[in-house]
């Protein structure tokens, strides 16, 4: 009796087996996409004010295919730590499976803060030379503040 209606929900109704329209159909998905098929090797990073659309927004580029830094990941980054904490005095912090959130960091200052226990924010300056350093090609910015944020 479990069967017939598992079988029902599951093929109808299953998002997955339909495709996800609410991204795949997305202005923003779309554009993003492209600029990843036209450039395959450009990394990734979102910046932007403490909200979730920041976080959001770097899993949105990921699931484009595109190589990002930040948003959730099973394993620590350690080619993107190796340049932000070469010293690991924030290793209790970034050792984890997490949501990585970067934030503009006004005074200069790179840092990493927990906010839980899978989720952490790491201040950051922006700077040309620290994304250089990440491989960093776009720098998508959220909801910026003052646009003269970033410094050459």
């Amino acid at each position: 009796m479990l069967l017939l209606p598992l079988l029902w929900a599951s093929p109808l109704v299953n998002p997955i087996e339909r495709g996800l329209p609410g991204f795949t159909r997305n202005e923003v998905f779309r554009w993003l996409s492209e600029v990843h098929r036209s450039d395959r090797g450009g990394r990734w990073i979102v910046v932007g004010d403490l909200t979730n659309r920041t976080c959001c927004l770097a899993q949105l580029v990921k699931a484009t295919g595109a190589d990002i830094l930040g948003g959730t990941r099973c394993m620590p980054d350690r080619e993107m730590l190796g340049v932000l904490d070469p010293e690991n005095r924030y290793e209790t912090v970034h050792n984890r499976y997490a949501r990585i959130c970067f934030l503009p960091s006004s005074d200069g200052d790179l840092d990493f803060k927990l906010v839980f226990a899978d989720d952490y924010q790491v201040r950051l300056p922006l700077r040309s030379e620290i994304f250089e350093s990440l491989g960093v090609k776009y720098v998508l910015l959220v909801d910026p503040k003052e646009v003269p944020l970033f410094r050459v």
